[in-house]
């Protein structure tokens, strides 16, 4: 049997979890069992301060879902990946041909789609503006610094998080040596780090 314990938010008090003979468990309670599982996704984003990762399990009829927002370094983090490891790790001796997704899907892709759409399109107005002499000649420089980075950033995320790009897969055993890299080798987090730019999906 394999033990892991980590916050899944700073406000949270630590969960436990186990996994014995393809049963993962939730506080002592049955959360999923690993023989009916048919998909899996891992995703991940990090927006300055703000870090959101989590780890999904498609059952028949269900999604159960493993979240941690503790930085990339942080303990619970290492633990969060961990546990994703030994779950893949499973899986590629029980299902072998499964795939996993990697990147958000589904509403979080549309919202963060949405999101940098309206940015670009915010930003494209400002600088309108401007080449119709609707700013004032002292705030024309601020004005398109200002414009220039929001059509910038909008257009980067709408791109990253496009709907209509095909997911990124991988085979559960590379994704497994992936997280296993990852719970091992990211260094310490620090008060002083910005965190991980957003999370560029591939797919």
């Amino acid at each position: 049997m394999q033990t892991f314990e980590f916050k899944p938010a700073l406000m949270r008090g630590r969960d436990n979890w186990t996994l014995d003979s393809g049963l993962v468990t939730h506080n002592g309670e049955p959360f999923c069992s690993l023989e009916r599982v048919t998909a899996l996704r891992y995703a991940e984003m990090s927006v300055k301060h703000t870090h959101s990762e989590w780890f999904e399990l498609t059952v028949p009829g269900r999604v159960h879902r493993v979240s941690c927002n503790m930085p990339a370094g942080d303990d619970s983090n290492r633990q969060f990946r961990a546990l994703c490891a030994a779950v893949l790790t499973d899986l590629a001796e029980r299902k072998p041909g499964l795939q996993v997704t990697i990147g958000a899907g589904g509403a979080i892709r549309w919202a963060m789609f949405i999101i940098g759409a309206v940015a670009a399109v915010f930003g494209l107005i400002v600088l309108a503006s401007i080449a119709f002499d609707a700013v004032r000649d002292a705030k024309v420089g601020f004005a398109l610094l200002f414009s220039l980075g929001f059509v910038a950033f909008g257009a980067w995320l709408a791109w990253s998080y496009r709907p209509w790009a095909p997911p990124l897969l991988l085979p559960v055993s590379l994704a497994r040596d992936l997280l296993s890299r990852l719970s091992v080798n990211e260094q310490p987090a620090t008060g002083e780090e910005g965190g991980k730019n957003p999370e560029q999906d591939k797919g």
